[in-house]
């Protein structure tokens, strides 16, 4: 029973060496998304449908209201 025992603990502890493999990727990565750039802007449109591919524009504020004049 004791050697059942040791080879069950031995199985937890392979496992724990790879458990930093479950975190290498996400169901929501999209590495690779884009392979060859886009052409137009048709297909820019497609792949924002899937993914926001460009983060937003920034909205630039009047220097007077940045620096609490």
């Amino acid at each position: 029973m004791e050697k059942k025992a040791k080879n069950n603990a031995r199985t937890v502890s392979d496992v724990d060496r790879y458990d930093y493999l479950g975190t290498a990727c996400s169901a929501t990565d999209f590495t690779g998304l884009i392979p060859a750039g886009i052409t137009d802007e048709a297909q820019l449109e497609a792949y924002q449908a899937l993914y926001p591919v460009n983060p937003p524009a920034a909205v630039r504020k009047p220097r007077s209201q940045t620096r609490g004049d």
